[in-house]
């Protein structure tokens, strides 16, 4: 099955996160020929990979929000939104399954703070609060969104950002001089 690994940089919350990010991410890049790499402002933008498919994917989504739905961005009433667009393509058939990396204070919903690492009833997603799930997996899509509305002046964030994206050119720089 192909994957893709889609980082929102809202997941970084501190200095300590953005190192840890660009420490297991960077050797991912490095060694992985993503088919597009594509950096964009919002998560919705996935759309521009996921949408393409013909046959499911499975997503690894570091990610400080869940994006299955929220109360302000349901399915039914709004379409794809970035609130929603994991839930969304779950439903359309366009994702067979998905790790949610995701942080300890990250919320479900504002009901539930998972603190250990779970599965939900449906065994369509598995969420860990643990960055390291990520070396578990193999790559065929790299996607980053920005999400400025979160990220609150965070220069971490910002940092990891710019981080990601330089390596991913330098390693396409690399590929193409090969």
């Amino acid at each position: 099955m192909k994957t893709l690994l889609s980082i929102d940089i809202d997941w970084v919350q501190n200095p300590e996160q953005c190192k840890k990010l660009i420490k297991i991410v960077g050797p991912i890049i490095k060694k992985t020929n993503f088919k597009e790499p594509l950096f964009c402002q919002t998560h919705k933008e996935i759309e521009k990979i996921i949408g393409k498919q013909k046959e499911p994917i499975y997503v690894v989504n570091v990610d400080h929000h869940h994006d299955l739905q929220y109360p302000n961005a349901s399915i039914s009433r709004k379409g794809l939104t970035s609130g929603n667009w994991l839930g969304y393509y779950l439903m359309e058939g366009k994702i067979s399954g998905a790790t949610w990396i995701c942080n300890h204070n990250s919320l479900m919903n504002e009901f539930t703070n998972w603190g250990d690492a779970k599965t939900l009833e449906d065994d369509m997603i598995s969420i860990d609060p643990e960055l390291a799930a990520i070396e578990n997996f193999k790559y065929d899509w790299l996607f980053v969104c920005l999400s400025p509305h979160y990220l609150n002046n965070n220069p971490s964030a910002w940092c990891a950002f710019d981080a990601l994206r330089y390596l991913t050119d330098m390693h396409a720089e690399d590929k193409k001089n090969e």
